[in-house]
């Protein structure tokens, strides 16, 4: 059975009620009528200060939400994202992902891969690990740092358990690192240099954000929630067909997006086949980190003309930390003995113990004439410098004397 909870001002408004009714009664039964007018009046005016007297119910933030302007909404949640994507500037986490077929199972799995993901402002690095099925041990694949002030990805690569390092240094990211789709849940200046399988559009706040003007809020929506739905195009950069993508924010974790739909059309392609994309996710467990929350397992369904068929991806992060990561946090060096290909500049090298390249080692890439390839220079030794400058300072010392000495003798 249901029971109903009265609010504490109503049963003040009870009692006051009452108690005024019972003083009615003792007037109409009494031979003291002034005595009792007064015990009347006493009890009407204890009600009411007792009334005065009790807590008051304070709105829920889904009600003091919903009392608000469609305007104000949207300048709240407005608010709230750009807020929020401002501490994503600074964060680290480690996380897993699981994909499986259309059950999720532990026997369907088909690929497990651990990313330890570290980003300060654009400027981020990511470690890539494998983990064997039937293992909890994951084998270490790869490392990128990227910075956009050198304006390159600098990774190393490490098959299986081989002694040999690779490096290399490029203006675009492997395709391995795609696989990290909680990026979706951070800022949209992360998005990879080169071609990234992840456009702006997959960009939860990012992308609502830039669709502010056209929102449509329902709050209160289902469960005590809200409701956010708003234009999606797959390719914002051109016109490309279009959809919505609706998301169902909680209110009691700073309007945290905890479920999303979004269907996509595209026009048909040359061949006349039709293009289309759906995807949804839900957000099974959340927590609090430096004041913001943060989804901690998600679960994604996709399917789309590609790959018709419906795809589960499981991503379940085990640490993260916000606004601790430093600028040695996202520093790659080159271990010695890396076998580095620098793309940029056409050249093979190896490294020593500092992680510079070995002179002696440097060649040009296969196939590029060795006149079109710029040669790193080699480091400047500390010590060198040091001679130089005091062979330097000798040089002008024996100028000196020797001036004067003959200052001397012509006097």
């Amino acid at each position: 059975m249901r029971t109903i909870q009265p609010r504490l001002s109503e049963v003040a408004q009870f009692i006051m009620i009452t108690m005024l009714d019972f003083g009615k009664i003792f007037i109409a039964h009494s031979r003291c009528s002034f005595f009792a007018v007064v015990v009347a009046c006493l009890c009407g005016h204890m009600s009411m200060t007792w009334a005065s007297d009790l807590p008051q119910s304070s709105p829920t933030k889904l009600e003091a939400f919903s009392a608000l302007s469609l305007s104000e909404q949207k300048q709240v949640l407005k608010n709230t994202f750009e807020e929020r994507l401002k501490k994503m500037e600074n964060i680290y986490y480690c996380m897993e992902t699981y994909v499986y077929g259309d059950t999720v199972s532990e026997r369907d799995v088909a690929l497990i891969r651990q990313f330890k993901h570290w980003q300060l402002r654009t400027a981020y690095r990511m470690d890539v690990e494998q983990i064997p099925k039937n293992s909890k041990v994951p084998n270490h694949l790869m490392s990128f740092a990227f910075d956009p002030r050198e304006g390159e990805i600098r990774g190393t690569f490490r098959p299986n358990e081989s002694v040999r390092k690779f490096g290399r240094i490029d203006n675009s990211a492997n395709p391995t690192v795609w696989d990290n789709r909680y990026r979706i849940w951070l800022n949209q200046e992360f998005a990879l240099p080169g071609a990234d399988s992840l456009d702006d559009s997959a960009y939860i706040f990012a992308n609502a954000l830039k669709q502010h003007g056209n929102w449509a809020i329902i709050s209160p929506f289902e469960n005590q929630k809200i409701q956010l739905t708003h234009d999606y195009q797959r390719r914002s950069d051109r016109v490309d067909g279009g959809g919505k993508r609706t998301l169902v924010l909680d209110p009691e974790k700073d309007f945290l997006p905890i479920q999303g739909h979004w269907e996509w059309e595209g026009i048909p392609d040359g061949d006349g086949k039709r293009r289309w994309e759906k995807k949804t996710f839900v957000v099974e467990k959340s927590e609090v980190f430096n004041g913001v929350w943060m989804p901690l397992v998600i679960q994604e369904s996709i399917r789309w003309h590609v790959h018709p068929d419906l795809v589960i991806i499981k991503i379940t992060v085990k640490d993260m930390t916000i606004g601790n990561v430093t600028a040695s946090d996202i520093t790659l060096k080159f271990d010695e003995g890396t076998e580095v290909t620098d793309a940029i500049k056409g050249i093979f090298y190896k490294t020593d113990a500092r992680g510079e390249p070995i002179q002696s080692t440097i060649k040009p890439l296969y196939g590029l004439d060795p006149s079109q390839v710029k040669m790193p220079e080699p480091p400047k030794s500390k010590v060198n410098l040091v001679l130089m400058t005091i062979g330097i300072v000798m040089i002008i010392i024996g100028l000196y004397l020797a001036i004067q000495k003959r200052l001397r003798k012509s006097s």
